[in-house]
């Protein structure tokens, strides 16, 4: 193997360090794994920075002449592996720049090394006789140390934000996400098996009750679900008092014993200020600045109309628990869509945060640490509900430099196979709390006669399964990747139908067999209406020209209408929602009378009902075709509702107790298929189905969830 002269032993760019002594690459301070030859190639590209270094020199460098290799795709292998530990990219390149057919060229600039390796130090020069002058020596020393010295303070990168250790601090696996924390305890908003504030010690064990109970919860099916639960938005800094959601949205500050203190208006995100003398909180988009005690409301941003969403000045679809008030005061941060913005608390200065960076990917949930040093926020995959994007913690360093300015490239603090929730900074600074998950699932099916769930198409991880007419195959969704299969009826012969540039979240089968309805989503673009040709083929556009999201569709039973719900955001709706009916022949679209703040629309099977979920007033309703008239059947939160075949019933999954069949005629739920312990997963919350037999399905959560403290490093 040809032996790689150095001119030099460490290299530093960013937030990385290379040294070719020991033969490490270094991130933070965080030794990385890198292939051998990935590592070479590397060295060579430094020792070589801003200039281009050929593959042939590559080629004669790496492997010796007599070396038998695919060499061009050895190289490119190596190149490939390179990118991914410094996470760059070939056709946005930060490090490594491809010039084609020619080879490579390292281009981010280099920090000054720590130190000069002996075969770098100039050779001696000749010397000058002359009369000895020691104050021009202290002079010229003087002067070099302080050039030194200021170009160290110019180049040299600063400490940077890293983890060090990982502390599981639950292990119940219970659906959950981290709401605040003090000296003590992480207090946690739990969703499965009770909608419930919990809250663990700061140095793990079991999850314990807070007794908050706030005016309006009930249980409107004894026994079956509960009503609306509280939820925990933030911690004051002093740790005395919460702000909470209520229900119907409603907003609450709660002493930290759990008694309710006034109601503060209605909001789906709050914070409180840094004295905790006011709260900013987002209501339908627009953002309100209030006193503590309910008084002196002002409203410091404003939305418009969904058409005007992609102007700067609309604040569309600001996400549930992104507020965040700087500890010094003067800033609040928050996320609207996929992008982190920030306001001054008089109204002032809207704008984004980091224009430009990873534009594809969701940027949410941001927190300040206590000395404002760093804000650490979740960055991930657009194509997923915030809760189970694939999401990484990341750290903007907000210090200024002696130069005045601030670090405006993010640092990704964390790696691999766990998505991580909302981080709360613990209140040293010294680490941050989350929740972590690993995402996969198993599908089962209820057996009536044994009455006990059992692994169904082989126990996949599939969610939306749905059957072609004549039930030789079977159509479904993979979890989390959210790719459209088709497979026959047994779960052979599995035919991908989708890639991954489409997010599917939901999909059925035309009632001619010939086609594949399915939602999905392009990036972080609105979610739209495709049709997949059952024997295979691209997918394409519904409604081409349509520009609202069209969500949750499903076919009339003549299959000639499709109907579905513009519902962009279950959480914060700012344009009106309704259930609106598209006609295939004709192309037009009319919506359904009295729908509004309606969605998850479904057609029965004797094309007479439509049956739909209410957005805020949680209620199961049913829309008579023949009387163009709305019947509320069940009142209590649910979601995937689905006919029975005979068009009497429509089943719901209440997650704490299990399935129930709702008649609409009107009576009392009937338990048909209990779920007790079994957490759902799926990519829009716990999914439930049946197949055609009428059995249920659902989408059993095998994966992780589980609360950690990262334990964070400065230097």
């Amino acid at each position: 193997m040809t032996t790689l002269a150095h001119t030099t032993q460490t290299w530093r760019f960013g937030v990385f360090e290379v040294d070719a002594h020991a033969g490490e690459l270094r991130r933070a301070g965080v030794h990385l794994k890198l292939r051998e030859q990935s590592f070479k190639v590397l060295v060579l590209l430094l020792e070589r920075a801003g200039d281009l270094v050929t593959r042939e020199e590559l080629r004669n460098a790496l492997w010796p002449a007599d070396t038998f290799v695919d060499f061009d795709h050895s190289l490119n292998a190596a190149v490939m592996h390179l990118r991914e530990a410094l996470g760059d990219t070939a056709d946005k390149p930060l490090y490594i720049e491809t010039i084609p057919k020619h080879g490579y060229r390292f281009i981010a600039p280099l920090a000054p090394s720590p130190g000069i390796d002996k075969g770098t130090a100039a050779a001696k020069p000749s010397r000058v006789r002359g009369k000895p002058r020691p104050w021009l020596a202290v002079s010229v020393g003087a002067g070099t140390l302080a050039l030194v010295a200021a170009l160290w303070l110019w180049f040299w990168p600063r400490h940077m934000m890293r983890v060090t250790e990982y502390v599981q601090l639950t292990h119940d696996g219970w659906f959950k996400e981290v709401a605040a924390a003090d000296g003590s305890r992480v207090y946690v908003n739990l969703f499965f098996p009770v909608d419930s504030v919990v809250q663990v010690p700061l140095t793990g064990g079991e999850l314990t009750g807070i007794p908050i109970r706030l005016p309006g919860e009930d249980r409107p099916i004894p026994g079956l679900e509960p009503g609306d639960h509280p939820l925990i938005y933030d911690l004051s800094r002093d740790g005395l008092t919460f702000l909470c959601a209520g229900p119907s949205y409603s907003l609450w500050s709660v002493a930290i014993t759990g008694n309710p203190l006034r109601q503060l208006g209605q909001a789906v995100g709050a914070a409180w200020s840094p004295d905790g003398k006011r709260l900013v909180y987002t209501w339908r988009g627009e953002i309100f600045v209030v006193r503590s005690d309910g008084t002196e409301v002002h409203q410091i941003a404003a939305t418009k109309s969904f058409k005007d969403a992609a102007s700067d000045s609309d604040m569309n679809w600001v996400v549930e628990g992104s507020m965040s008030w700087s500890p010094d005061g003067t800033r609040i941060r928050f996320t609207r869509l996929h992008e982190l913005w920030e306001v001054s608390p008089d109204g002032t200065g809207l704008h984004a945060v980091l224009p430009g960076w990873k534009p594809s990917s969701w940027k949410s949930s941001g927190r300040w640490t206590p000395d404002g040093e760093y804000y650490i926020f979740l960055s991930g995959e657009p194509n997923m509900t915030p809760f189970m994007a694939g999401n990484q913690l990341w750290a903007l360093d907000e210090r200024h430099s002696w130069r005045g300015q601030r670090h405006r490239e993010p640092i990704q603090l964390t790696f691999g196979p766990t998505r991580w929730g909302h981080p709360i900074p613990s209140r040293d600074g010294n680490s941050v709390f989350a929740r972590g998950i690993v995402l996969n699932g198993e599908l089962l099916r209820f057996d009536e006669q044994t009455q006990r769930w059992s692994p169904f198409l082989g126990g996949r991880s599939a969610q939306f399964v749905s059957y072609s007419p004549d039930r030789r195959f079977v159509a479904y969704v993979s979890f989390p990747e959210e790719v459209l299969y088709r497979a026959n009826v047994d779960g052979s012969g599995a035919i991908q139908m989708t890639d991954s540039t489409l997010a599917v979240k939901c999909a059925e089968w035309s009632p001619d067999g010939s086609q594949i309805l399915i939602c999905a989503q392009k990036g972080t673009g609105a979610i739209q209406m495709y049709l997949v040709p059952a024997l295979g083929g691209p997918p394409k556009r519904l409604m081409p020209d349509g520009k609202e999201p069209e969500v949750d569709p499903h076919w009339s039973p003549d299959g000639k209408k499709v109907v579905y719900s513009n519902l962009g955001n279950v959480w914060n709706t700012l344009h009106p929602v309704e259930i609106r009916i598209y006609d295939l022949s004709t192309h037009a679209v009319t919506a359904l009378p009295g729908s509004g703040e309606d969605f998850s629309p479904r057609w029965s099977p004797d094309a007479r009902y439509i049956a739909a979920l209410t957005v805020s007033e949680h209620k199961l309703k049913v829309f008579d075709l023949t009387s163009n008239r709305w019947r509320t059947i069940y009142e209590g939160f649910a979601n995937f509702p689905v006919w029975s075949r005979d068009s009497k019933y429509v089943y719901i999954p209440l997650w704490s107790q299990g399935i129930v069949r709702t008649p609409i005629a009107g009576g009392r739920p009937q338990l048909i298929a209990p779920l007790k312990e079994t957490a759902p997963t799926g990519s829009l919350g716990g999914w439930f189905g049946v197949d055609p037999q009428g059995a249920p399905l659902v989408l059993l959560d095998k994966g992780s969830n589980e609360v950690y403290a990262l334990q964070l490093s400065k230097k």
